[in-house]
Formats: structure tokens, sequence, C-alpha cells
């Protein structure tokens, strides 16, 4: 009896994994590997991973991969992004991006090749003023922006590389 009720969970595990893979996204392609998705965007490939770890932690697994945390340098890559996450069901998760800016200072730039930002997507109230402490930014799809927080705070967020 043991046997049959594990092979019918078998049989339910392979035909749910089945239909999900059927049930994938026309505008985005997606495989797991392990923790992470990989998600095609506009022929470009990222690596999206829900799991927090710190911004540090989440550089040097991108490192890892061959790529580098995300910086939105490309017109309407955001915007992209941000549907890919909603037809993936990951868009309740928060993702660090490259973005900085540095303690006495105005600009924005990404981290990850060091280019201006000049198109930007701040959740209300944001980003800060405070000129004494360097900000990174992170955004949440569900959010509807970018936040900004002390580059040193202890934060856990997933990250996306590219």
């Amino acid at each position: 009896m043991a046997t049959s009720s594990l092979l019918g969970f078998l049989l339910l595990l392979f035909l749910t994994i089945q239909i999900g893979d059927a049930s994938s996204s026309k505008s985005t392609e997606q495989r797991v590997a392990g923790s992470r998705v990989e998600i095609n965007v506009n022929g470009k490939t990222y690596s999206v991973t829900a799991g927090a770890v710190y911004k540090p932690e989440a550089e040097q697994d991108c490192l890892n991969q061959g790529k580098q945390l995300i910086a939105f340098d490309e017109q309407g890559e955001y915007l992209a992004i941000l549907d890919a996450l909603r037809n993936i069901g990951m868009e309740r998760h928060w993702y660090w991006t490259s973005a900085r800016r540095n303690k006495y200072s105005d600009v924005w730039y990404w981290e990850t090749g060091g280019a201006l930002i000049t198109e930007f997507f701040w959740i209300p109230g944001n980003p800060a003023t405070d000129q004494l402490v360097d900000y990174c930014v992170s955004f949440r799809v569900d959010s509807g922006g970018w936040d900004d927080d002390p580059c040193e705070n202890n934060f856990v967020l997933g990250h996306i590389c590219e």
C-alpha cells in the first residue's frame, strides 16, 4: 500500500511539473536551475535569485556565473524585467541592483560599468537626501519602483545577474 501511495505521489508531481512547464509565458522564456530562474528578455539572459543574501554575496554570486549585478542601462530594460518577473510570479521579492550614490554626492551610477543613471523609477519618498551615507538601490515589482537604503545596512534581498 505504501508503494502505491508513493507511485501516486510521484505521478502527481510529474504531472504538476509538466503542466507548470506548459503554462510558461510566451514573452518570457524561463529555465529553473536549482533555486535560480533564468529568464530571457529581449534576447538577453538574466539569472533571477529570490533567495535573500547580502549585497556583497549577490555580487559574488553574479561573478561566479560570469555575470554582473543588474544595471538598467538600456532604455526600457527595467520595464521589460518587471513584466518578466510578473509573468513568472516573482513580483513580490526585493532585488538588489548595482545602482549606487556615494556620500557627499548627488550622482547616481551603476557600479557595474560606472555609467551615470539618467532614468529613475523611485518609489514615492525616495531617494534619500542624507549626504553623509552611501546609498544602494533595490526594487520590488509590486511596490512600483526603486528604493534606496544605506549600503552598509545588513539587508538580505534577492538579486538579478546579467
